[in-house]
């Protein structure tokens, strides 16, 4: 009986101290963003800082932790002399694209401290590169059989791996990595219409430093 008393009472106080750090909460932070392709690797003079800002709901089991988020992810990169010196010799390098990302983290945690992996996915929602304005404009189209094909990957899919720490008073703090397998472009407009090979693509690497405050 005295053990069973002793077990429900660890139970109980695990349970309230993981509360304490379950919840909703609000969050914006900095990004650096660059680029890498399979042929060359990462493009050191590809990187630009941006920003994002977002909503998640932690759940903290004992040890372990589960992460859902939404954030409004504005990226900025330079595109790298090999890719738009082919386009145009006299176009800005600066490309901008914003993304509605909804990452997906598995955490482990060693007090409030945690490290956290999952994967993320994210919608293409607009943004500017080297010769328009709007990603979204016409001129960002290309007509193949018959059909109109936006030059971009709608869709991109990353992994995800950071430290953290989840106070008792609510804030929380993330510094992440986040790579993306998906390419930037439009693998098949790019293969078939310009003759690009896929492992020339760009592809994303951000870091990301996260402050939140969670209710």
């Amino acid at each position: 009986m005295k053990r069973l008393t002793i077990l429900l009472v660890i139970i109980i106080s695990s349970s309230a101290y993981s509360q304490k750090r379950s919840g909703f909460g609000l969050h914006a932070g900095s990004n650096s963003t660059g680029v890498y392709d399979v042929t060359n690797g990462y493009y050191d003079e590809s990187l630009s800082s941006g920003y994002l800002v977002g909503l998640r709901y932690n759940l903290k089991l004992g040890p372990l932790g589960l992460s859902a988020e939404a954030n409004y992810n504005s990226i900025n990169y330079k595109s790298p002399p090999p890719l738009f010196n082919e386009i145009s010799s006299d176009v800005k390098s600066d490309v901008n694209l914003n993304y509605l990302s909804v990452p997906i983290l598995l955490k482990f945690y060693i007090g409030g401290f945690n490290i956290h992996l999952g994967t993320q996915i994210s919608s293409l929602l607009g943004g500017s590169n080297q010769t328009s304005d709007d990603i979204n404009s016409d001129e960002n189209y290309v007509n193949i059989n018959g059909n109109d094909e936006w030059v971009y990957n709608e869709t991109d899919v990353a992994g995800v791996v950071g430290l953290g720490l989840d106070t008792k008073m609510g804030l929380y703090f993330s510094l992440r990595s986040v790579v993306s397998t998906s390419t930037i472009g439009n693998t098949s407009v790019y293969e078939d219409f310009f003759g690009f090979n896929s492992d020339d693509l760009l592809k994303l690497v951000t870091g990301s430093f996260i402050v939140g405050y969670q209710f």
